[in-house]
């Protein structure tokens, strides 16, 4: 469910040249991993996988064919925000259903995966206290026996 919400999202995009640069030089670099992804069997046996590395490669393709990312239309850049949008949202969707699975199956496996929050830039991967221990009452290791 919350997969769905993810992709039903209303993200708006704001790019700019740069930003496609960026995105082109990134995509461009990871093509062969990407491509070892739809080598895998066992990624295409799921509809949304798939459904997330069409997304990808067509923004990968549409970024490519375009001799230079400077001065586009707006049409155009509009065109390549909705192919950045869908992406996005897939690759939220997807996200979302993989930290599922781990916190259903694999709780031990959770805690590491979300702790750095790769969508904010605050995120930390070190364990903190939500409330803050006063001097001298933390627990000794003879406590823990």
């Amino acid at each position: 469910m919350a997969a769905s919400c993810a992709r039903a999202l209303s993200s708006r995009v704001a790019l700019g040249a740069s930003d496609l640069g960026g995105l082109k030089e990134f995509l461009s670099r990871k093509r062969g991993f990407l491509l070892s992804l739809l080598e895998n069997p066992n990624i295409l046996e799921h509809e949304e996988s798939s459904h997330l590395l069409l997304a990808i490669f067509h923004l990968d393709e549409e970024l490519e064919a375009r001799r230079t990312l400077e001065d586009l239309p707006a049409s155009d850049m509009c065109h390549i925000a909705g192919d950045v949008e869908r992406a996005i949202g897939r690759l939220c969707s997807q996200r979302i259903q993989y930290v599922a699975h781990l916190k259903s199956d694999y709780p031990f496996l959770f805690s590491p995966v979300v702790r750095p929050q790769p969508l904010t830039v605050r995120g930390a991967f070190e364990v903190r206290l939500s409330v803050p221990l006063l001097a001298g009452s933390a627990p000794s290791s003879a406590d823990s026996t």
